[in-house]
């Protein structure tokens, strides 16, 4: 008895160590990437945190004593360099505190000999930035930026530009900056909203690059044209200011800014409109160059008003910070939510993860992010600042995460053979990554696989690599067999053949039918030709002469709802790349309701506005106006399964021309069989599609109060058999 107490007593404990096990290897917070719709897909972590946090507590050592008291401490920033050392601002106790790779002080700058005094302070400073060869400090409430050597040597002060052009009344007050390898500095300050300062290793002021465009809304936009000069300047609207920059190594800044008007970033989800995006990447002269050729905007959260976890705040990302990562990817992280967002060169998202909380690895109020080269284990990890807790917590870079940067790594060095190969892992730990499916395509492209690289391409929605392979292939088919190439002219020239044929067949069967009382089916039906082309006396003849009939009409409605049936299942992957279609039902439901609602809407009105037309004449002169629209239909829909550009402005425009010759028949139809001047007719027009709008409401009215008084019918009887 005594031994199965023992037994049973290792198990539990074998089953509790497990349990701990797995509960220790999981992070608090879910990381994920969007898909193509829009949804959350789960994907394994890219980055873990560490047990080990940065803290006041725990920085010291023997020989450098952080000054350290948690009422006062603040930490605004923080930034690392090419060594792994870590650089922390205090803007509480106004020091910076500089740590080697394993987080322990070398340092700590709060008092320096300067050109302006001795034994200099700083006062509230606020960001960092630590180049090859110099500490850049922004002394916010100072005014200025003071440059120290790497040990912490001071070495000069940066002051308020003197310059005309930086405007008499700007105030400096510097809370981010960044140098590139010339030295020339960027600068945010706080109270500048004309863009990024940018002044030269001298420290003479060159000029503003990257200024934020304003929005207004329509109805001011409308009023600011009735506006004088003076009321346009007392009534605009002054640039937002960037919170945070970044450079990475090839010299390009990114800037961040939480500033953005809400609804103008919110439509920048899915227009991708840098205008108004959080996040800008701009190049030395100030041009926005960074690329979206994402599913969204790299901006931070997607679903913005979609978001159902308890701990997910509403509204749009707030970007605060960014950091420029390994093999051109690059982070921004939300204080709204506390979250990390990863991107690559071309702007698809790599990963987003982070929550806030008290567990390790949550952060109560994400401020600042940078990336720490480990030269041990060659990787980098990703420091993020919580300024709340006073902490940095420390991640490191999973396995998961060690692959997506090996693809990125052979992607930029063109080695698209073992690019593959490393994608092809991604997408076996994560099957729901697009962008790994992008990634394998675009090197099976590179490496002239384009039909495989279609399949990869179409699984992730992506169509402008999409093009381009199916561009290569056609070509590199027709260089193969040069053939096809005069097998397709041959059979254009048949096709148009053909076509004029049936035009000059219909031609003499119409002349032909002006001799006869009666027509058949198949002339009313070929009498549509004449019509299209000649509305006045065709849609004249169809009322006086009966040349056009009833069934005719509707054969030409079930005619014109198979073309749309066809466009909608048979347009190309690039013309419709989500593969959506409808069904016939819904196709003839779209054709015949406006259809009918215009002639009972028209014909309501011939009373009102001495019509002739009687409520069939209507119907079938509307029928036979329908009779160009198949045509262009069937065509757009043949010419994007040929066409190798993603937007095809050609296919639309062919619909677009259909519409506008339908439109036209529509119009002068009317005008012919109810005897209308031109303008009593353009009156009865506009009148129509009110009434048609009218109808539409009381339609749906009507509907609405038989399913109330159903509803209370239902009610009424199920009390009834309750109280029984």
């Amino acid at each position: 008895m005594k031994q199965k107490w023992i037994t049973f007593a290792a198990l539990l404990l074998v089953l509790f160590l497990l349990v701990a096990t797995v509960a220790s290897a999981s992070t608090p917070y879910k990381t994920y990437t969007y898909s193509y719709d829009g949804e959350a897909m789960e994907s394994p972590d890219a980055y873990k945190p560490t047990k080990f946090q940065i803290s006041g507590t725990n920085m010291s050592t023997e020989t450098v004593q952080v000054p350290y008291d948690g009422k006062v401490t603040r930490y605004s920033d923080l930034c690392s360099d090419k060594r792994g050392y870590v650089y922390i601002v205090d803007k509480g106790l106004n020091q910076v505190i500089v740590l080697n790779p394993g987080y322990k002080a070398e340092f700590v700058i709060d008092r320096f000999d300067s050109d302006v005094r001795r034994d200099d302070t700083f006062n509230a400073p606020t960001g960092i930035y630590v180049s090859d060869d110099a500490i850049y400090v922004c002394d916010t409430d100072n005014s200025r930026i003071v440059v120290f050597d790497l040990d912490g040597t001071y070495r000069r002060i940066v002051t308020r530009p003197q310059s005309a052009y930086f405007g008499e009344n700007s105030v400096f007050t510097p809370i981010a900056c960044v140098a590139d390898r010339y030295g020339r500095m960027f600068i945010i300050s706080r109270d500048s909203y004309q863009g990024v300062i940018v002044m030269d290793d001298a420290g003479n002021f060159t000029g503003f690059i990257g200024a934020q465009k304003v929005s207004y809304s329509a109805f001011e936009l409308f009023f600011r044209r009735f506006q004088s000069e003076a009321e346009r300047e007392a009534t605009s609207r002054v640039t937002i200011n960037y919170d945070n920059i970044t450079i990475d190594e090839n010299g390009f800044i990114y800037v961040v800014s939480t500033s953005i008007d809400e609804d103008a970033q919110k439509d920048a989800i899915t227009t991708k409109s840098s205008d108004y995006s959080p996040v800008k990447k701009l190049n030395a002269k100030g041009d926005e160059i960074m690329s979206r050729n994402g599913f969204f905007d790299c901006g931070g959260e997607v679903n913005v008003s979609k978001l159902k976890t308890a701990s997910a705040r509403s509204g749009v990302s707030k970007i605060c910070d960014v950091a420029a990562g390994p093999e051109g990817s690059w982070s921004i992280i939300d204080r709204r939510r506390s979250k990390t967002f990863t991107y690559d060169a071309n702007g698809n998202l790599l990963f987003a993860f982070g929550d806030s909380g008290e567990q390790i690895g949550n952060i109560s109020l994400l401020s600042a992010i940078d990336y720490q080269y480990d030269s041990v284990e060659n990787t980098h990890n990703l420091l993020l600042l919580d300024s709340t807790r006073m902490t940095v917590t420390v991640f490191s870079r999973s396995g998961y995460g060690d692959l997506l940067i090996e693809a990125l790594r052979n992607d930029n060095e063109r080695k698209y053979s073992e690019s593959i190969i490393y994608w092809q892992k991604i997408l076996e730990a994560n099957n729901n990554f697009d962008a790994a499916y992008i990634g394998v395509g675009k090197a099976l492209y590179n490496n002239g696989e384009f039909a495989q690289a279609r399949e990869y391409l179409s699984a992730a929605h992506e169509t402008t690599y999409y093009a381009k392979a199916l561009s290569a292939e056609r070509q590199q088919m027709i260089a193969d067999h040069p053939i096809f190439t005069l097998l397709i002219v041959v059979g254009v020239i048949v096709l148009i053949v053909l076509f004029l044929k049936l035009m000059g067949y219909a031609k003499r069967l119409n002349y032909a039918g002006n001799f006869k009382s009666k027509h058949t089916y198949w002339e009313e039906l070929m009498y549509a030709f004449y019509s299209s082309f000649h509305p006045f006396d065709g849609f004249w003849d169809i009322k006086h002469e009966g040349r056009g009939s009833l069934r005719g009409g509707l054969t030409i409605v079930g005619i014109t709802v198979l073309a749309f049936y066809y466009q909608s299942i048979g347009r190309s992957y690039l013309a419709n790349p989500t593969g959506t279609f409808s069904t016939i039902l819904v196709q003839l439901a779209a054709v015949v309701v406006p259809l009918l609602l215009w002639a009972i809407a028209n014909w309501c009105l011939t009373t009102l506005f001495d019509g002739e037309a009687r409520f069939r004449e209507v119907f079938v002169t509307a029928c036979y106006a329908l009779a160009p629209l198949p045509w262009f239909l069937v065509i757009s829909t043949i010419f994007t399964n040929i066409s190798t550009t993603a937007n095809d402005t050609l296919a639309t425009l062919i619909v677009t021309l259909g519409y506008v010759w339908v439109a036209f028949l529509l119009f002068f139809g009317t005008l012919t069989v109810q005897g209308y001047s031109l303008g009593k007719n353009l009156v009865t027009t506009v009148a129509t599609v009110f009434g048609m709008a009218i109808i539409m409401f009381v339609v749906i009215l009507f509907a609405s109060l038989i399913g109330d008084m159903a509803s209370f019918v239902s009610n009424i009887v199920t009390e009834i058999s309750y109280r029984a």
